[in-house]
């Protein structure tokens, strides 16, 4: 799979995907490999396929929305508590810490793009598992208010780290606040020179500075000068 900068976009969304889905893989997130070429002078970014062996044979694919049996128009309805509790009908894996590393990324990088299709299960030998995370792509629009698309816990979209803790909470992960904070830290710590060392430019990445510093501010113990 593959995806080419448009001249409409107001940054490089081939760069910046890269860059967000490389530092979830190194938050523990699952994510799909990417790679980053250039064919004529434009970037690409090609994802690898998740969902076909090396024979090329296609393994079955759900995706949450199918799961979920939702609508395109109720989505954001949907929690990632209750996607916990349906994929633990579905597979013998437990999913929960899962969930919740890519439910405090999209809150740290702001991908509001979570919609339910943008989650999905694949069958290994007739058994379900949680698919790779896939389109991961930091918003750079700045609020006083940010959500996801899904809520974190029932009925509950706010995309604040405290959300992410009482879901994780409540999908009975013991150490839920150990594991938001530590990705929080490495976030703050590591973002701007991860996004550097892939070839986002400084303009691309003061877009992102003030979206991605509020993270800092919630404690007075992570303040950070990003210039």
């Amino acid at each position: 799979m593959g995806y080419l900068t448009q001249r409409s976009d107001t940054l490089n969304v081939c760069r910046c995907e890269h860059a967000a889905m490389t530092l979830a893989g190194k938050l523990g997130v699952h994510v799909a490999d990417t790679q980053l070429v250039q064919i004529q002078g434009q970037d690409v970014l090609l994802v690898q396929r998740f969902d076909r062996d090396a024979n090329n044979n296609r393994y079955p694919f759900l995706s949450a929305l199918t799961l979920s049996e939702r609508s395109e128009m109720d989505f954001m309805h949907e929690s990632y508590v209750n996607l916990n509790t349906i994929s633990a009908g579905l597979s013998h894996i437990n999913h929960a810490e899962e969930w919740l590393r890519r439910m405090t990324y999209n809150v740290l990088c702001n991908n509001d793009d979570d919609h339910l299709r943008n989650h999905g299960f694949i069958a290994h030998n007739g058994a379900w598992e949680l698919s790779p995370a896939y389109d991961i792509m930091p918003h750079a629009m700045q609020g006083e208010t940010y959500r996801l698309a899904i809520g974190l816990t029932v009925g509950n979209r706010d995309a604040t780290l405290e959300n992410a803790i009482a879901a994780g909470q409540a999908m009975v992960i013991a150490n839920a606040e150990e594991i938001v904070n530590h990705m929080r830290d490495t976030f703050i710590q590591t973002w701007q020179s991860h996004f550097v060392d892939v070839g986002v430019d400084s303009e691309d990445i003061k877009k992102f500075e003030r979206i991605f510093q509020r993270h800092a501010d919630c404690d007075s113990a992570y303040m950070y000068n990003f210039r």
